[in-house]
């Protein structure tokens, strides 16, 4: 009965993370998407065949380096590609059947490496649920085992970030999952031989770890901590096992970097002294609306007490839990150290998503094996039974938002601000990540064609009336605030970004034109709300001079996304502008 309650587990989850169509376009991952097509179709490890490719253009550049021996390389480690070589050697066998299919280094290959990529991180990421209920099955009752996997499939990031795109936050848990499993077996095993092959596999596991994402080596510092407590005479069994498990990134780095950090040398920079500073990313990533670990996965805020109870408990697995649940806090607090602790354009935490799986393993030793008996004991326990339901559902819904929101969801990061130049955002109330990513699904999947009608373009017109920059020094290249006025002329009204629209919203488009009649620069700025008929109202955002200096006319219109047809044209608003 177990297996195949694993096995519906397993293609359970596959299904819900690919049900909402939606694929990442964050090109961190894009070197790992590639590695294991360079390596099956043209066999080499190396990605020079990218050094002019089409990721330049798009803004992908950044993710390619140069090593230290002369070849393009990934900057990102090695051990994601790793982990999803078995999966792309699918992929690459269907390619192969395909005669029209487009060469790994083709613009319109593009499409078809973001695809692949979604189902790579939601084959992982299921294959990661699966071995949590098997690491929960030998831990805790029935309920208890299967209540924790709902919440860590449905109700932490894995499914809102670990499942849609290659980052190196599903094969961190997946690979936690693996060496926690392989410690219980070799916990429990009563043959000296079995034991020790599930140690050496325990050892692998751990090592492999820094290998994906070295921050994870604090995971790998934790059982290496158990294995010498628990195993005693065997822990240099674990030990050369884990020295094995790091061998592939040793090598890689070794190859192309001629140092055993690799890409990543240049994070070590990015860390901050400054303990106001170190207190408020670790309050903002904690309990802010729209970064902290809490609010995004409130459910997970019982995982505290089930990390007190571990400690207290005999069993050799449940310590080992308390352990990670120590190198899970340290996580915590080395990335309030990490100057862009945000992590980018993302929702939520995206780094904190590498304690999905501890954190939701913790919590077998909180949830009652008879939740009814459990309940009925006092109205604290009930209380603290419906707390915990309550929160459970909220977890989902949050995550359910992050996944089915679509682009006016995932725009939240980078409009009206980036949240890169603006980091405070994640602390405003008003217009929250979660909010705008509720207001995205629910219109994405009850009233799709709001504002997709003919009538509803038809009665669009609008018309700016007033633009204002944000600086009276205007240097070349230099980012800057600016405000566009406009009134809506139309019978329509106006969506703006924080709408929840996407297909159908306003925007303003700003361009410099040189004295040729060139476009020097071009850029949005965006409108707030929902505006009514005969309204008026602003636009506003971050525009990037022309980086050559000279007199430029500043021309701003209006523009619907997704090609829609303002009713009523009118000539663009324009002004001069000297750039120095």
């Amino acid at each position: 009965m177990r297996v195949l309650l694993a096995a519906a587990i397993l293609a359970g989850s596959f299904l819900l993370y690919t049900s909402n169509g939606e694929t990442l376009a964050s090109y961190d991952s894009a070197p790992t998407s590639l590695l294991a097509f360079n390596l099956l179709e043209r066999h080499r490890l190396d990605l020079d065949a990218f050094r002019d490719g089409y990721f330049g253009p798009l803004g992908g550049g950044y993710a390619f380096t140069e090593g230290a021996n002369g070849h393009l390389t990934s900057v990102f480690p090695i051990g994601t590609a790793i982990v999803a070589l078995p999966i792309y050697t699918l992929f690459a066998l269907v390619r192969h059947d395909d005669a029209h299919a487009p060469a790994i280094t083709a613009p319109a290959f593009e499409p078809l490496r973001q695809r692949y990529e979604k189902l790579a991180a939601a084959a992982i990421a299921a294959l990661s649920v699966w071995l949590f209920f098997l690491c929960a099955c030998e831990l805790a009752p029935a309920f208890p085992a299967t209540t924790a996997t709902a919440v860590y499939a449905l109700g932490t990031s894995m499914w809102s970030i670990g499942s849609q795109a290659l980052w190196q936050h599903g094969p961190v848990n997946l690979v936690v999952l693996a060496m926690v499993l392989a410690f219980v077996r070799a916990s429990r095993a009563r043959d000296a031989r079995a034991a020790a092959a599930w140690i050496v596999a325990a050892g692998i596991c751990a090592g492999w770890l820094p290998v994906i994402r070295p921050t994870a080596a604090l995971f790998s510092l934790a059982a290496l901590f158990f294995a010498c407590r628990s195993f005693r005479s065997r822990a240099g069994l674990f030990a050369v096992a884990l020295g094995l498990g790091l061998a592939p990134g040793i090598a890689w780095n070794a190859y192309f970097f001629h140092s055993l950090v690799g890409g990543y040398a240049g994070d070590a920079h990015a860390y901050t002294t400054s303990l106001p500073g170190v207190l408020s990313s670790l309050a903002a990533l904690t309990v802010s609306p729209s970064r902290g670990l809490f609010v995004f996965a409130p459910v997970l805020a019982f995982a505290l007490a089930g990390a007190l109870r571990a400690r207290r408990e005999r069993d050799p697995v449940a310590q080992l839990l308390g352990l990670l649940a120590l190198a899970c806090t340290l996580l915590l607090v080395q990335y309030a150290f990490f100057r862009y602790w945000w992590a980018g354009y993302a929702y939520g935490p995206r780094f904190l998503t590498d304690v999905a799986a501890v954190g939701a393993l913790l919590l077998v030793f909180v949830i009652p094996a008879d939740p009814l008996a459990y309940a009925r004991g006092s109205l604290r326990r009930a209380a603290l039974s419906a707390a915990f339901g309550l929160a459970f559902l909220a977890s989902v819904g949050v995550q359910f938002a992050g996944a089915y929101a679509g682009a006016a969801g995932s725009d939240w990061s980078r409009v009206p601000v980036s949240v890169d130049r603006n980091p405070e955002r994640v602390w405003r109330m008003a217009d929250s990540q979660i909010e705008r990513n509720v207001r995205a699904t629910y219109l994405r999947l009850f009233a799709w064609d709001l504002a997709r009608s003919p009538a509803y373009d038809q009665g669009l017109a609008a018309h700016v009336t007033a633009f204002a920059l944000g600086a009276t020094r205007l240097t070349r290249g230099a980012s800057i605030e600016a405000t566009a006025r406009f009134r809506n002329d139309g019978r329509s009204a106006i969506y703006g970004y924080d709408s929840g629209v996407f297909l159908g919203q306003l925007r303003m488009r700003v361009r410099f034109v040189d004295a040729a009649q060139r476009t020097a620069s071009e850029q949005e700025l965006y409108v707030r709300g929902s505006l009514p008929a005969g309204e008026q109202a602003r636009a506003v955002g971050t525009i990037a001079l022309p980086p050559v200096p000279g007199s430029y006319v500043l021309e701003c219109e209006p523009f619907v996304v997704g090609g829609g047809r303002l009713g009523a044209r009118t000539s663009p608003f324009r002004m001069t502008v000297i750039v120095g």
